[in-house]
């Protein structure tokens, strides 16, 4: 959906899941076009759309026309930044977290990134009953707890087939990326 080849990733604290996640975003943004530049900023704060807005200004002024947040009340920010710059006539699509964003920001919101806690419970819950105890059980699209949200007729039917054949190469364990575990 780039139109400049510069998309940008606006986080909240930097830790080692969030750093895994703008990292799995860079690979899977350069795994179809080799030549996309990727702008990451952390804010140091989930919950500050200030801070979260001037990243995300900095990053459209530097050509970035598709962000990506993990921010939690922050995410205002970069929808205020997406809204202002499309208002001006630069499109700025916004891929939000968590849940659909788009009835936030229908004007900018792409998709959203879902994570379905319901899911992941039931895995953990089956776990324990069969007697496991201990481990980790981290949300992932293998596992269906993190899946895309609607596109809302913002995306070419051929890019939403393209991304449920992704979608499948990864739960099938031919595409991988950057977790958690590998970031130190």
């Amino acid at each position: 959906m780039t139109q400049s080849d510069t998309i940008g990733f606006v986080g909240g604290r930097e830790n080692p899941l969030y750093v895994a996640c703008s990292k799995a975003y860079e690979e899977g943004a350069q795994s179809v076009n080799s030549d996309i530049k990727v702008l990451t900023v952390f804010t140091s704060d989930f919950n500050d759309p200030i801070k979260a807005k001037e990243a995300t200004v900095s990053q459209i002024q530097s050509r970035a026309d598709v962000i990506t947040h993990l921010q939690d009340l922050g995410m205002t920010g970069v929808f205020a930044a997406a809204e202002e710059s499309t208002e001006a006539g630069k499109k700025v699509w916004v891929i939000g977290k968590g849940s659909d964003q788009y009835e936030q920001a229908p004007d900018v919101v792409l998709t959203s990134v879902i994570m379905d806690y319901g899911v992941q419970m039931k895995d953990i819950l089956y776990e324990v009953a069969n007697g496991k105890k201990g481990g980790s059980m981290p949300q992932s699209v293998a596992r269906g707890s993190v899946y895309l949200a609607d596109f809302h007729g913002n995306v070419p039917s051929d890019v939403e087939t393209q991304m449920e054949e992704l979608t499948e190469k990864v739960k099938a364990g031919s595409i991988t990326y950057t977790t958690q575990y590998d970031v130190e």
